[in-house]
């Protein structure tokens, strides 16, 4: 990992989970992300790179440097090239656990690059990935076979999927929205455990 990386994930754990917050005073989403999502991110290189993808694109909506915005440009194609190798060689309905972990981790990548799209003010992408998403499930099963990261995987999908979906026919690129609808507050605070 390069120090560019390394401040990348040092953003997302201070800025974009923690909030600022004192770790001490966590909501119950703070903890899920941090005790069962977080070390299966770092572990993933799509993942990884979804974390850097986000954490690139909150930094450059926050300051529109363009190293930031170049990093998006990085990322995301890192994210798509793992999404391609990983869809190629989708576990069956029949699967071990260690395929469906491997499940897990895509659908996670397909939902940071919701998230992105999200925050970049894309319906249209976003609508792409979170019916991406959608048909990734169905065939995993249904939603009742995501049990992935102690069922916050589930969570996030219901989520994402869901509230949102309304939400984002109101989104501009750079508008006054685009900053608050991208917060993990916003998004999970009040809809995943509370």
């Amino acid at each position: 990992m390069s120090n560019f990386e390394y401040s990348l994930v040092n953003h997302y754990i201070h800025d974009l989970i923690l909030l600022g917050m004192d770790p001490g005073n966590l909501k119950p989403y703070q903890h899920a992300l941090f005790r069962d999502w977080f070390p299966v991110a770092i572990g993933d290189p799509g993942m990884l790179m979804g974390m850097f993808l986000c954490a690139c694109r909150n930094l450059y909506l926050r300051t529109g440097l363009k190293e930031y915005y170049w990093g998006t440009l990085q990322y995301k194609g890192g994210c798509l090239r793992y999404l391609a190798g990983s869809i190629a060689t989708a576990p069956k309905m029949t699967q071990a656990r260690a395929e469906s972990i491997m499940w897990d981790v895509t659908i996670c990548t397909m939902l940071q690059l919701a998230s992105d799209d999200l925050a970049a003010g894309d319906s249209a992408a976003w609508k792409s990935h979170i019916d991406a998403v959608s048909h990734m499930v169905k065939l995993n099963g249904g939603l009742e076979n995501v049990r992935g990261m102690n069922g916050l995987l589930r969570r996030m999908i219901e989520v994402l999927a869901s509230k949102d979906r309304l939400q984002v026919r109101s989104i501009t690129p750079n508008g006054d929205n685009t900053a608050k609808l991208y917060t993990l507050d916003d998004i999970f605070g009040k809809c995943l455990f509370g």
